[in-house]
């Protein structure tokens, strides 16, 4: 049986937009496929997890969230060398 369908998000407004700027690159990908998104991570060299990227993921987050078809999420790193993520941006620490 299907679960039941989930309520739609509050549409209460933001006071802040967590969306990079347009003009920015994007760190990640969305593919979606048969009730499942995949979140592909491409951040040169090693996917750090800086400022930009934590709110690129949020908003990533609460745009699968408020799809309905969305039933699973997989996490993938898009780049060539065999590391998922290296964790915090260390730099921004010390900013």
């Amino acid at each position: 049986p299907r679960p039941p369908p989930r309520a739609p998000p509050p549409l209460a407004p933001r006071p802040l937009s967590l969306r990079p700027p347009a003009a920015m690159a994007s760190a990640m990908t969305v593919s979606r496929d048969a009730g499942v998104a995949v979140v592909t991570f491409a951040k040169e060299p090693v996917n750090s997890m800086d400022m930009a990227f934590w709110k690129e993921l949020l908003a990533t987050m609460e745009g699968l969230d408020a799809d309905p078809e969305v039933r699973a999420i997989v996490f993938q790193s898009g780049l060539q060398k065999s590391v998922f993520t290296a964790g915090l941006d260390i730099k921004e620490l010390y900013a």
